[in-house]
C-alpha cells in the first residue's frame, strides 16, 4: 500500500510539472524524453527521502522504482515514461488526482465539490483523466495490475470505475460546458514484471462487432446507471441493518478474502 501511495505521489507531481513545461510524452523527441527522464527520477528520489513509511521500504522495492543494480532502464519509472512515449493511444493525460465529493482543497477550480448518485453522496479521487477533444477515458493506477471482470462490474461487485466515469463526465462537462463521450476506463498496471505493464482496457468489450464511439459511450452510461441502482440498494440495506450472507457461488474468492472480520465470522457454518 505504501509503495502504491509513493508511486501515485511521484506520477502526480511528474505530470503536473510536465504540463507546466508544456511537454507531451506521446511521440516526443529524444531531447524532451531526456528532460522527462531526469524529472521523474529527481522527483522519485525526493519523495523517497521525505515519504513517511510505517515500515522501512525494502531495498528491492526501492530498486524497482529507481532501477535494478542502478540501471534506470530496469525500473518501473523508466518503463512508465517509455510506455507513455510509444503508446499508440491518441488520448492525452490532462487531469490528475481529481477529487470529487466533500474534500478540503486548495484547488477548488480543478475539483468536483459534490457528487450524488441516487441521492447518495460519494467522494473519491481519480488518478488520471485522458482526453481527446470531447472524448475521455479514466485511468486508475494499480501496482497489482489486477482489473475487474465484466461480471463483477455488471453485478455491482466493482463500483469504482463506473463511479469514476460518472464523476469525470460531470467534471468535464462542467469545465468545458459541452457534451462528452465516455470511451471507457483503463487499469494502468505498474507491476514491475508484468507482461501487461501499461494500460489494460476494461470497458467496454464486444466480441460481436466493433462499436462506434457513441455506442461505447452508451454502453458505459448503461453500466453507470446499473451501478447507481446497486449503490442505492447497498446504502438502503446499511441504513435498515440488513446484512445478509453473500449468496455468490465464488464468495470466498470475491468477498470473504478481503473481509476484516473473517476470523470471527461463522459464514462457513451456514454452508
Amino acid at each position: 500500500l505504501e509503495m502504491g501511495s509513493l508511486l501515485h505521489a511521484i506520477l502526480y507531481e511528474f505530470y503536473e510539472k510536465l504540463k507546466q513545461k508544456k511537454i507531451i510524452l506521446h511521440n516526443c523527441d529524444n531531447k524532451k524524453f531526456k528532460v522527462a527522464e531526469e524529472l521523474v527520477f529527481s522527483i522519485a528520489e525526493q519523495k523517497m527521502n521525505s515519504f513517511s513509511f510505517t515500515s522501512p521500504l525494502a531495498f528491492y522495492e526501492r530498486e524497482k522504482i529507481l532501477g535494478i543494480n542502478g540501471n534506470r532502464k530496469n525500473s518501473i519509472l523508466y518503463k512508465f515514461i517509455e510506455y507513455e512515449r510509444t503508446n499508440e493511444n491518441s488520448f492525452i493525460p490532462q487531469y490528475f488526482e481529481l477529487q470529487f465529493g466533500k474534500f478540503d482543497t486548495t484547488k477548488p477550480g480543478e475539483n468536483l465539490s459534490e457528487l450524488k448518485v441516487n441521492e447518495v453522496n460519494l467522494r473519491g479521487k481519480i488518478d488520471r483523466i485522458d482526453v481527446d477533444n470531447k472524448e475521455f477515458k479514466v485511468v486508475d493506477y494499480k501496482l497489482s495490475g489486477k482489473k475487474p471482470s465484466r461480471t463483477d462490474l455488471e453485478q455491482g461487485l466493482s463500483l469504482q470505475l463506473p463511479v469514476y466515469m460518472f464523476a469525470a463526465k460531470k467534471f468535464l462537462e462542467m469545465e468545458n460546458d459541452s457534451e462528452t463521450l465516455m470511451l471507457g476506463a483503463d487499469i494502468y498496471s505498474l507491476k514491475y514484471k508484468d507482461e501487461e505493464f501499461g494500460l489494460n482496457f476494461v470497458l467496454p468489450s464486444s466480441k460481436e462487432k466493433k462499436l462506434s464511439n457513441e455506442e461505447i459511450s452508451n454502453v458505459n452510461q448503461h453500466l453507470i446507471n446499473n451501478s447507481s441502482d446497486y449503490i442505492k440498494q447497498y446504502v438502503d440495506n446499511i441504513v435498515n441493518g440488513i446484512y445478509n450472507l453473500s449468496t455468490l457461488i465464488d464468495r470466498e474468492e470475491k468477498i470473504c478474502q478481503y473481509c476484516n472480520f473473517k476470523t470471527v465470522c461463522r459464514v462457513k457454518e451456514q454452508e
